[in-house]
């Protein structure tokens, strides 16, 4: 199943690169005024993988207006640092850490 624009875009960690990237122009005043998660383009609870880990597969697909098995793909497709979830430095996707 493949994902939508809309869908990627809300990957958390698309929206990490994009606010990164975007804060990268930012001087260091503006950094210290503007923490990150001010700037990103999607809040954490609009953030597929954020909205899973705090609500589950069919919890975040009720929130994110998907289907359980759209959010499974694209949980299955992103690639996240367990060090994320676990402060671990293991790279993993999400859907292993979840099992």
């Amino acid at each position: 199943m493949d994902i939508g624009v809309d869908d990627y875009l809300r990957l958390s960690g698309e929206v990490e690169a994009r606010n990164a990237e975007m804060r990268s122009l930012f001087d260091s005043e503006l950094r210290r005024a503007n923490p990150p998660w001010e700037t990103q383009d999607f809040p954490d609870g609009k953030q597929i993988i954020s909205a899973v880990k705090k609500y589950g597969i069919a919890g975040a697909a009720a929130m994110l207006g998907l289907s359980a098995a759209e959010v499974e793909a694209q949980v299955a497709q992103q690639p996240v640092s367990i060090s994320r979830w676990l402060e671990d430095d293991d790279t993993a996707t999400l859907q292993e850490y979840l099992q």
